[in-house]
């Protein structure tokens, strides 16, 4: 990570945490990582094998629950995935999921890994690039309905009260699916955000 992966990311702006095998930066109003999860049968030269996870968190977020006295211990994550689940990602040797050391060229592994990390990796950063972008993303999945009381939060943080009621509607809309279940708590959070939509609205200048 640190000869072959870190020059590539350094310039991006991206740091190394050794101990968490985890690269992260700070940009905007967001934290980029990138975290690399290494299998629970890694032992020495006999089974080598790790998958990046990639994870996209809020420091506004955090900023602006303190000071509307809402109490958290880290910065909101918003969203993250793992590479097999990023459509733009190639699989070459990423067999069942995982990069493997020990049965594939190293060299070859490094260099996929690092064009997917440049290319694919990148492009799902830049859905937190504007304002609301994560909010336009999350929604065009049709689907992570649980991140809705988050993503109306970021809304209301940036003043959008157009995109909350978007994204309210558009839950309530997904919440019509039979299939779906939805816990209390999620019903619970969004019915709350409804309320302080009407709340938003009327006391608007």
């Amino acid at each position: 990570m640190t000869e072959f992966i870190l020059p590539e990311l350094e310039p991006l702006g991206f740091k190394l945490l050794k101990s968490e095998l985890t690269f992260k930066r700070d940009i905007g109003d967001f934290q980029h990582t990138i975290y690399f999860q290494k299998t629970k049968w890694n032992s020495g030269n006999v089974v080598c094998q790790f998958k990046p996870h990639f994870g996209i968190y809020s420091n506004a977020l955090k900023k602006y629950y303190a000071k509307n006295g809402t109490k958290i211990s880290e910065n909101p994550l918003i969203h993250n995935r793992q590479a097999e689940y990023l459509e733009c990602w190639n699989h070459e040797l990423y067999e069942n999921s995982w990069y493997d050391l020990v049965n594939y060229d190293n060299n070859k592994v490094v260099e996929i890994l690092k064009n997917n990390l440049l290319n694919c990796g990148m492009e799902f950063f830049k859905h937190s690039e504007s304002e609301i972008g994560i909010v336009d993303y999350i929604m065009s999945l049709n689907s992570y309905y649980y991140l809705t009381p988050t993503l109306f939060d970021i809304c209301k943080m940036y003043d959008k009260k157009e995109k909350a009621n978007e994204l309210l509607k558009w839950f309530r809309n997904f919440q019509k699916n039979p299939e779906k279940k939805f816990s209390e708590d999620i019903l619970e959070s969004v019915t709350e955000r409804e309320n302080e939509l009407k709340n938003w609205l009327q006391h608007r200048v």
